[in-house]
């Protein structure tokens, strides 16, 4: 079902997939030196390089890391590098990816934030619940889109004060009756005197049709995690 997906795998689970292409996500902003740490030893062509910045860029050196990645980049053939950043922007991660940008020889895709002053293509987030993935795209659709994939959920309040949003719990189970095809998910809705509660998740099956419509309005890739669509 998933056979388009990249999957997101920890170096130690890319052994029971050797011939699969994957993203590989350990890549991360050293902590004792100036470069990259946790580089893959090897990884299948064609695959996908993700870069993390669960440890903050700081003095790190762009050229040094530009150099790392191209070098990767020469041995494994990669499909392309994401920069899977969730820290807000800072000076030094912008001028690292200009120099990435604009010396790796593979795409480079960086979340919205990142985007504005570059014209590379752009990783986007799970797709939201409240917007189809044509209105989502719309904006990025001529960069190039590599989407993330997310079995996730979320529950909207609404009362007299307004409209809350909240996560679900991760690996929610709960049945869920209903189905929106367009936005691709199920969900169900709550009402008492003064609120009603609205719960919404994807399923496989869910994201099974949401690919199918992301392939088709041109995503260059997709990336969903190993532990849930392996």
């Amino acid at each position: 079902m998933f056979s388009q997906v990249f999957l997101a795998m920890t170096p130690g689970e890319i052994p029971q997939n050797p011939h699969r292409a994957v993203a590989y996500m350990a890549c991360h902003f050293s902590s004792w030196g100036k470069g990259l740490s946790n580089l893959p030893l090897t990884l299948p062509a064609g695959s996908i390089i993700l870069v993390d910045d669960s440890m903050p860029l700081t003095d790190h050196d762009p050229e040094r890391i530009t150099r790392q990645l191209q070098t990767l980049i020469e041995q494994f053939q990669p499909s392309a590098v994401l920069m899977d950043f969730q820290r807000p922007p800072t000076e030094a991660a912008l001028e690292f990816l200009d120099a990435c940008i604009g010396q790796l020889t593979c795409p480079v895709a960086v979340p919205i934030a990142y985007a504005e002053p570059f014209s590379c293509p752009v990783f986007l987030s799970p797709p939201p619940f409240d917007r189809t993935l044509g209105d989502y795209f719309a904006p990025w659709l001529e960069r190039g889109i590599y989407l993330e994939l997310a079995l996730d959920g979320i529950t909207v309040t609404v009362d007299a004060s307004g409209s809350r949003l909240q996560p679900l719990p991760p690996y929610f189970t709960g049945a869920l009756p209903l189905q929106d095809n367009a936005l691709h998910c199920h969900y169900d809705v709550e009402t008492a005197d003064d609120q009603a509660i609205f719960t919404l998740s994807r399923t496989h099956l869910d994201i099974a049709d949401l690919l199918k419509e992301a392939v088709s309005l041109g995503i260059r890739g997709a990336v969903g995690l190993y532990r849930e669509f392996g």
